[in-house]
C-alpha cells in the first residue's frame, strides 16, 4: 500500500480506533476512497480495517415522556421481534445505517428500513404507511415505548408531533396538526350533519365514552381522547317533509 496514495500523513496496521470510526460515521464528508483504501484525518487504511460499531456504544431507542430523540454523532441499537439487533448512526440530523458499515459491503435491508422509518417520522410520516406495514409502524413505535396519546420524534434538523389513534383506518400516525383541525370541528366549530342525521342529544361513544350531542352539533369531548374511535347511534328518523325535499 503506498502511503501517499490518498496524500495522508499516516498509513496504519491492523484495527482503526473508535474515534476514527467515529469520523467515519459522522465526518464522512472528509472520507477519501480509492478503491479499498481510505483516509480520514490524516490516517490512510483499508476498508477491512474498518472495525464493528460495538453494542455497548449504542443507545437504547426509548422514548422519554413520549418524545424520541436522535442526537447527532450517536449511535442507536434497536431490537426486533426475532433477536435481530440494528444499529442506527444519527448525523447532521439524518438516521441511517452506519456508513462504516455500508463503506464494509455490510448492506441491510432491515437496517435500512428502521433507520429510515425513524429518519421518515422526524421530518413528516403523513404517507408513512405507503413504506411500512400497520404492524410495522405499530413494532417500532411500541419498541420505542410510544403506545398511545401525543408523542414526537426529532433531530437536530426536524421535529415532528403525532397522535397515536387505534383507529384501523387512521393508523399511530396522525400529524398533531391535522389531529388539533379535527377536534376543533368536533367541540368548537360544530357538524351540522350530525344534528341533521342524529338530532341532539344523540348519545356518541368517543374513545370508549359517552357524549352528548349539543344543539350546535359539538362534543364535549377532552382534547387527546383518541378523537378517531366512534361508536356512532342510530339515524333519527326523517319525517315527510324531510324526505320529500
Amino acid at each position: 500500500m503506498q502511503a501517499d496514495l490518498l496524500e495522508a500523513d499516516t498509513v496504519i496496521k491492523g484495527e482503526l480506533s473508535q474515534s476514527l470510526l467515529d469520523a467515519i460515521n459522522f465526518e464522512a464528508q472528509d472520507l477519501r476512497e480509492h478503491e479499498d483504501i481510505l483516509s480520514i484525518c490524516g490516517v490512510q487504511f483499508e476498508r477491512s480495517q474498518i472495525p464493528d460499531i460495538p453494542l455497548e456504544r449504542c443507545a437504547e431507542l426509548k422514548a422519554e415522556n413520549n418524545k424520541v430523540t436522535f442526537e447527532d454523532g450517536r449511535y442507536y441499537k434497536y431490537h426486533d421481534r426475532n433477536g435481530n439487533t440494528v444499529v442506527m448512526a444519527c448525523r447532521k440530523g439524518d438516521v441511517a445505517q452506519p456508513y462504516s458499515e455500508r463503506t464494509k459491503g455490510l448492506w441491510r435491508e432491515d437496517s435500512y428500513r428502521i433507520s429510515e422509518f425513524w429518519d421518515i417520522m422526524a421530518s413528516n410520516g403523513t404517507y408513512i404507511y405507503l413504506y411500512y406495514s400497520r404492524e410495522e409502524v405499530e413494532e417500532y413505535l411500541n419498541s420505542a415505548g410510544i403506545m398511545e396519546g401525543f408523542y414526537s420524534i426529532s433531530t437536530s434538523v426536524h421535529q415532528q408531533e403525532y397522535f397515536y389513534s387505534e383507529d384501523i383506518h387512521i393508523g399511530h400516525c396522525v400529524l398533531k396538526e391535522m389531529y388539533d383541525r379535527h377536534y376543533f370541528a368536533m367541540t368548537q366549530d360544530g357538524y351540522q350533519w350530525m344534528v341533521k342525521d342524529y338530532g341532539a342529544g344523540a348519545v356518541f361513544k368517543v374513545d370508549g365514552k359517552e357524549y352528548v350531542l349539543k344543539e350546535d352539533g359539538t362534543l364535549d369531548v377532552p382534547y387527546g381522547a383518541d378523537i378517531y374511535v366512534v361508536e356512532y347511534p342510530p339515524r333519527k328518523q326523517k319525517n315527510d317533509t324531510e324526505n320529500i325535499g
